[in-house]
């Protein structure tokens, strides 16, 4: 490979890094969420006072994190594409 193409690799890494970073950051984030929710989900106190609330945040956190892997297949897909 030439040191054309590696610089012209590189740069293109270097410009959708911040997106992919973000996106990442945001999916992490969700999985936290997750996992606390779980908690609360599994104690049935809160489910009864809750119940309704807590299934409708767990879809909303179920739908985000469908959406943040959607949007890390698609830069890997455009990445791939782009590398060739």
């Amino acid at each position: 490979m030439s040191n054309t193409h590696r610089t012209s690799r590189a740069r293109i890494r270097s410009q959708r890094s911040p997106t992919a970073r973000t996106v990442h950051e945001l999916g992490n984030a969700l999985g936290a969420v997750q996992l606390r929710l779980e908690i609360v989900i599994n104690d049935s106190t809160c489910m009864w006072a809750q119940g309704a609330n807590l299934e409708a945040i767990n879809r909303i956190v179920a739908e985000a994190q469908t959406l943040v892997h959607r949007l890390q297949a698609a830069d890997g897909a455009t990445s791939r594409r782009r590398d060739r």
